[in-house]
């Protein structure tokens, strides 16, 4: 039912619980091979079980989104992403030195 989509919408993007709101999270998978972008963590997936993670440069977050996961952003969107990015990570690594 159209509510129930409603209620379920409103708690994965708004709640301020929800996994979604407190970093980036991109996927996309093209042929045999998976991409995910985690804030600055990109991971790649094979078919064939191989795959790597590296660590992504704030500053190359645009051009991450662009060149793997085909999202264009122009010069604003970049600098708002690359600027949520950081607050997430700062955010989340005093967290952990609490």
């Amino acid at each position: 039912m159209p509510q129930d989509y409603a209620v379920f919408s409103h708690f994965l993007t708004s709640h301020p619980r929800s996994p979604f709101r407190g970093r980036l999270m991109v996927a996309r998978t093209v042929g045999g091979t998976r991409h995910e972008l985690n804030d600055t963590t990109l991971s790649v997936e094979r078919v064939d079980g191989t795959g790597e993670t590296r660590e992504v440069a704030l500053g190359e977050v645009g051009t991450v989104l662009r060149e793997v996961f085909d999202i264009d952003l122009d010069q604003e969107e970049r600098r708002i992403i690359e600027d949520r990015v950081r607050g997430f990570v700062e955010a989340r690594s005093e967290t952990h030195n609490v």
